[in-house]
């Protein structure tokens, strides 16, 4: 839970190293948190999209978005996952 919180503040700050280090500790410390793979796919997904969508990127951020719904992301987070 912590690295979660400090992945999604180090969003906000726009610290992008800081919150992908973060959000990947968060996955590889809680592999059953949907919260974790969630967040991090979308930031990855923005990540991609802003380095014109390099293959490897973006197969990392399906991943994480996959996962998430594997694990059962929240109704509302899941149309956001399934359209990215």
């Amino acid at each position: 839970d912590l690295h979660l919180a400090l992945g999604l503040l180090a969003e906000r700050q726009r610290d992008r190293h800081g919150a992908l280090r973060s959000l990947e500790t968060a996955c590889r410390l809680a592999p059953e948190s949907w919260e974790a793979h969630q967040a991090l796919s979308r930031l990855l997904a923005a990540r991609a999209a802003e380095l014109g969508h390099p293959k490897r990127l973006v197969e990392r951020a399906q991943f994480h978005a996959v996962r998430a719904l594997s694990l059962g992301a929240a109704e509302r987070q899941r149309g956001a996952l399934l359209y990215q």
